[in-house]
């Protein structure tokens, strides 16, 4: 008698099709990448997991700003990139040209990547960077609206079996969602560490403005795309209404060198951040608050930096330029200081910077240096620490960072601004420089 024939097993979750292919080159160096911090990975350059990293953050700063608390986030961010009830519908695929090997640069060569290495001042001996020029391509795969639903009506029966709340029935298309993500990415984000200082940025044609001229429009018109923002204070970093850049194009390298040298003239340039020096090639003393500050908090000062009485000693506006920041003073004369964000009762140990400083790619592979502002949700308080987080000196109130005094003492760097914000007087600093901020 034959044995009876089993039934078929199941049909396997179908293999999402590839839905859109970018052609990407990384323009700017890229400082780590692999999956130790600070380290490249030279065999395998370009992760898929970063880039799904950067498309979540992407996501949230445009389509994610109508979501009134991050629970609804949360919702739809699950539906997009997956969570712990059921696997990402998106497979994102990397493959890289074969006819652009990665090249690697030596932290030696820093040099090359402005005055003083401004632009990456964290390497330490034995870092590297990945040059520019690498070309790779992007698959973004995702499964059907209909095999979504499938695949949530499979997570309803177990959540019901467990007695718990089930999810709404139908799942929106997610393309607009991605399709806006990779726009954001590819022109404001990037790969690596320090990406909102411009390195790792990446060019893709098909996503870059046609020239500087049709920068504005191209901007207006991809915010379209965007969400309405359900409140005027951000609860995660949003991608912002403005866009300053100079409309004078040059090569990527050039803009991206020319923009970092203009923010570190407003930090740090003679007649600006700081007052002529004595000696030659050495500068003066710094015009913005923090030094007199940290020397009046902890009672310590040299013989020859006497109070310069006209500078609040009650202030740290650059803290607005992201957290922490570390200061040291020369011969010893004060121990290092950290300056950390409080969020109330919480002791944050950063607060990522709402500028990004970059080159903005043209669809020639010419680029335009820019500033992209972010909103961001802001700390409550700042702390001046010594020896580490919890070794907390002072708290200063969220008014030692901005306020209108601090435009008005002579010399201020924040003159540029009537509410004392070192954000607003950069912004207004670059202006003076010819760039031009979008909306006009």
């Amino acid at each position: 008698m034959p044995k009876e024939i089993p039934d078929c097993p199941q049909k396997p979750n179908p293999a999402p099709e590839a839905s859109r292919r970018y052609e990407i080159e990384l323009i700017t160096p890229m400082f780590g990448g692999g999956v130790e911090p600070r380290t490249n990975d030279p065999s395998f350059p370009i992760r898929p997991t970063a880039i799904r990293g950067q498309l979540r953050f992407w996501w949230r700063a445009t389509r994610g700003r109508q979501f009134a608390n991050s629970n609804a986030l949360w919702l739809r961010e699950e539906e997009i990139f997956g969570g712990t009830r059921f696997q990402s519908p998106l497979r994102v695929q990397v493959s890289v040209d074969p006819n652009t090997a990665p090249q690697y640069a030596a932290a030696s060569e820093v040099d090359r990547f402005g005055p003083d290495g401004y632009a990456m001042f964290p390497l330490q001996q034995g870092d590297t960077l990945l040059r520019e020029g690498l070309k790779f391509r992007v698959s973004l795969n995702r499964l059907t609206v209909t095999e979504l639903n499938q695949q949530r009506e499979a997570v309803n029966q177990q959540l019901t079996r467990a007695k718990q709340p089930r999810l709404p029935n139908e799942v929106a298309d997610i393309t607009d969602d991605l399709e806006i993500a990779v726009w954001a990415w590819a022109n404001f984000g990037g790969l690596g560490g320090r990406t909102r200082r411009g390195s790792g940025s990446l060019w893709c044609k098909e996503l870059a403005p046609k020239s500087a001229t049709e920068i504005g429009e191209w901007f207006r018109s991809a915010r379209h795309s965007f969400a309405v923002p359900t409140s005027s204070t951000p609860l995660w970093p949003c991608l912002g209404e403005h866009l300053h850049y100079h409309s004078q194009s040059r090569s990527a390298l050039d803009a991206w060198l020319q923009m970092i040298g203009i923010f570190k003239e407003f930090r740090q340039g003679t007649g600006v951040g700081r007052n002529p020096g004595r000696q030659r090639n050495r500068p003066g003393r710094s015009r913005f608050p923090e030094p007199e500050t940290i020397r009046e908090t902890l009672q310590r000062r040299g013989q020859e930096h006497q109070r310069l009485q006209d500078i609040p000693a009650d202030a740290f506006p650059r803290a607005e330029f992201g957290l922490p920041i570390v200061f040291q003073f020369q011969h010893n004369e004060v121990p290092q200081t950290v300056l950390y964000p409080r969020l109330g009762r919480e002791l944050a140990e950063r607060m990522a910077s709402p500028l990004i400083l970059k080159a903005l790619c043209l669809s020639d592979k010419t680029a335009v240096p820019a500033i992209i502002p972010l909103d961001v949700p802001w700390f409550t308080e700042v702390d001046l620490t010594i020896g580490g987080r919890d070794s907390v000196r002072q708290t200063f109130p969220q008014s030692a960072v901005r306020r209108p005094d601090m435009a008005r003492y002579p010399n201020s760097p924040l003159s540029g601004s009537a509410n004392g914000s070192a954000l607003e007087a950069f912004l207004a600093f670059a202006r003076a420089k010819g760039f031009t901020e979008v909306p006009q």
